[in-house]
């Protein structure tokens, strides 16, 4: 099964005692990424992608505060953190198994919106949850994409 390893080197525990986040529309953070335990994400092919490596920014779901006490902002941080990475730069460093180093692949937005999907069942996101999620991000994530 898909999953992701190496959490350290980001806040994420930081991230997630900051409940106050959770009433702004738009709360903007900033990770960075240790290289020695950068955060992977493993593929069932055993395919690993990474973020780059200084995080651009993530709103962490861009969900709307009417919305935020079914969905919260920080319940799927890392697949927000890997989509923001990927829709910022339009795509992710890549390891195929054999290969020794990560290359950039770029990716259309819909690889990036399957991927995301993927990634929150990998935190334990149930079905619903996915699929509103997803077409949320697919009906108004278009302005976001590589910007």
């Amino acid at each position: 099964m898909a999953h992701f390893i190496n959490r350290q080197g980001y806040e994420l525990d930081k991230v997630r005692s900051e409940r106050y986040m959770l009433i702004f529309p738009k709360a903007i953070y900033e990770f960075n990424l240790d290289a020695k335990a950068p955060l992977t994400f493993v593929l069932d092919t055993g395919v690993m992608l990474q973020p780059d490596r200084h995080m651009a920014e993530t709103d962490l779901g861009s969900i709307p505060v009417p919305l935020q006490p079914f969905f919260p902002k920080d319940e799927f941080l890392l697949s927000y953190l890997f989509h923001d990475s990927a829709y910022k730069h339009g795509g992710l460093y890549v390891r195929k198994p054999g290969d020794a180093d990560y290359t950039f692949e770029a990716m259309n937005r819909d690889d990036i919106d399957g991927l995301l999907r993927m990634m929150i069942k990998a935190e334990g996101g149930g079905a619903i949850k996915r699929s509103l999620i997803y077409n949320a991000v697919r009906l108004g994530g278009s302005r976001s994409f590589k910007k």
